[in-house]
């Protein structure tokens, strides 16, 4: 179902205030002396740009999702591996 202007509109809105909250977190994240802690503004960053593939798309991301490209993908994968230690042994 195609999205009407309203609908558009409204999402176009949301992502700009994403990418809004994404450049603070990442002028923030740098005081917290964390580069895996900063790592979450790239994470940010590729939601941001699905949300804004799936609106070029028609798509309403919000309640649909995104879909990543293999690359970006492989670069969240690898993001979230580095920020919480994959392959370790859950803590109780």
């Amino acid at each position: 179902m195609a999205l009407s202007p309203s609908d558009v509109q409204d999402l176009d809105y949301s992502v700009k205030r994403m990418g809004s909250v994404s450049t603070v977190f990442n002028m923030r994240s740098e005081a917290a002396l964390d580069a895996k802690f900063s790592m979450f503004a790239e994470l940010m960053d590729l939601y941001i740009k699905g949300c804004e593939q799936a609106l070029k798309d028609n798509v309403d991301f919000k309640n649909s999702g995104i879909v990543l490209d293999t690359e970006d993908t492989a670069r969240v994968q690898d993001l979230v591996g580095k920020i919480f230690q994959s392959g370790g042994s859950p803590k109780e």
